[in-house]
């Protein structure tokens, strides 16, 4: 399983475990829900500021990846194919770049 995969299990495995909600904040400082979950939730409290960041990251680059791959995507349906990727001028790929980052379907 890949570092990936598991912290991802991990983060499901708190979410999983903590109540469904909803929270309610009574003040500053206390946290509540009816089902009394309190180590449960109290660790998915303590997760969440390093899980959320990463999941983002993870997010941003996978939509980069996925951005990149419908730009290759465009390019060949444009009929720059056969020729490779890194061989046409840059004015070329950004286009296609261009065009993925807005949506265009291949």
């Amino acid at each position: 399983m890949s570092a990936v995969e598991q912290r991802l299990r991990e983060i499901q495995e708190r979410v999983s475990k903590a109540s469904e909600g909803p929270w309610y904040v009574q003040s500053p400082r206390v946290a509540s829900v009816a089902d009394g979950r309190w180590e449960e939730n109290a660790e998915f409290i303590a997760h969440a500021r390093e899980d959320v960041p990463w999941l983002l990251s993870l997010l941003r680059e996978r939509e980069e990846e996925i951005r990149q791959l419908r730009a290759r995507l465009i390019f060949v349906h444009r009929g720059y194919w056969p020729y490779a990727w890194n061989s046409v001028p840059e004015e070329i790929r950004q286009e296609c770049l261009d065009a993925a980052l807005r949506g265009e379907q291949p």
